[in-house]
């Protein structure tokens, strides 16, 4: 039974793990977007990243790793995003 109840709190930790993982490589994708732009970059599209990034740490440090992912995959699907679109 002992066993059963390791494997059970095994898989269920994993996603846990996953986006952690995915939280600090997105996070890492976005900073090194931002210290590529031009410092004195404006703009929607700028404003946007910032935005999502300030949301996608906050959650990082109260350790809402599923939102952290959410907010962080939104800022690079903004940076991602053609600039006429």
């Amino acid at each position: 039974m002992k066993k059963y109840a390791l494997l059970l709190a095994m898989v269920f930790s994993v996603p846990a793990f996953a986006d952690s993982a995915l939280c600090d490589g997105n996070l890492q994708q976005i900073n090194d977007f931002l210290k590529t732009a031009n410092p004195n970059a404006t703009g929607v599209k700028v404003n946007a990243v910032h935005e999502y990034l300030a949301k996608a740490e906050e959650a990082k440090k109260a350790g809402n790793y599923e939102e952290c992912v959410n907010q962080s995959s939104q800022a690079l699907r903004v940076i991602k995003k053609p600039a006429n679109r």
